[in-house]
């Protein structure tokens, strides 16, 4: 593979993984918010006399939780990836 080709797709990989860390961005930002939302309704009295709904939105928690941890993880990871590239 010449030089001038490997470099191109060095830099399209490089924009690639800046487009997705903006995008883990604004999806961290999206289950920050429901989790704020949740924890919010799971403190109200009515849910907590709704086994239910307090079911309910304690296993959306925890997804959101493990969907927050797995992004971290990635953006982490793919921060680290780019700042070795420059």
């Amino acid at each position: 593979m010449n030089e001038y080709k490997r470099r191109k797709e060095e830099e399209s990989l490089r924009r690639k993984r800046q487009t997705r860390l903006k995008k883990i961005e604004a999806e961290l930002q999206e289950v920050s918010k429901e989790l704020e939302e949740t924890n919010t309704l799971l403190q109200s009295p009515e849910v907590a006399s709704d086994y239910e709904r307090l079911t309910e939105l304690t296993a959306k928690l925890s997804a959101l939780s493990e969907k927050e941890e797995e992004l971290l993880a990635e953006y982490l990871q793919l921060e680290e990836i780019l700042s070795e590239q420059n």
